[in-house]
């Protein structure tokens, strides 16, 4: 078993939590490479080169959702469903987590241009900022649920916090802050820190 990454990628930091949580990490080997330069080798198995890839034998997988997904079904399918929600909606959620994740990076790279893109900058701070209050508002059951969307949701925000850290992201959800200050003590959580920017 193999997954392929960057260690910096919050979309492989999912995956990497989630071994932890099945007791897949011993079996799992991480080959860290960065996919914005050559990488003969993650290429012969994404045609895109895009991070996270998975390899179990003959199965190869990209795209974080479709890996964490292959993952919670063969080892914890309980954990597909968010507490409350029947199968479509924990699907929504799911999706929704992964546009946050989406609008993060994109935010980082408009603040990182030469000037700072402020037009991209608000516009994915507008994302980021409703998505994270619509959990707020509308998440029942957050601080017991253990399930894929909290792993995803621990995985952005903390994302967040690290790359981003010039914004006080703690003040836009309260709730959300204090989920994430018990969460992020999992031992899974713990063992599959992000590197220093």
């Amino acid at each position: 078993m193999e997954l392929i990454c960057s260690l910096s990628s919050g979309y492989a930091r999912k995956v990497r939590i989630l071994a932890h949580e099945f007791g897949l990490a011993d079996q799992m080997t991480i080959t860290v490479v960065a996919p914005r330069e050559s990488s003969d080798y993650l290429w012969q198995f994404n045609p895109l080169g895009k991070v996270p890839t998975f390899r179990n034998g003959d199965v190869v997988l990209y795209d974080s959702q479709v890996i964490a997904e292959y993952l919670v079904e063969t080892y914890r399918p309980e954990w597909m469903l968010s507490t409350g929600l029947d199968r479509w909606q924990s699907k929504t959620r799911l999706s929704m987590l992964n546009g946050l994740s989406d609008a993060a990076s994109t935010l980082r790279k408009a603040i990182t241009e030469t000037p700072p893109n402020q037009a991209g900058v608000a516009l994915q701070m507008g994302k980021i900022e409703r998505t994270l209050q619509h959990i707020e508002a509308t998440w029942d059951g957050l601080e017991s649920e253990v399930s894929l969307a909290t792993i995803a949701l621990l995985s952005a925000y903390e994302w967040l916090l690290v790359r981003i850290p010039e914004r006080d992201w703690t003040t836009i959800a309260p709730r959300v802050e204090q989920w994430y200050q018990t969460f992020k003590q999992r031992p899974s959580v713990e063992a599959t820190p992000y590197p220093a920017p």
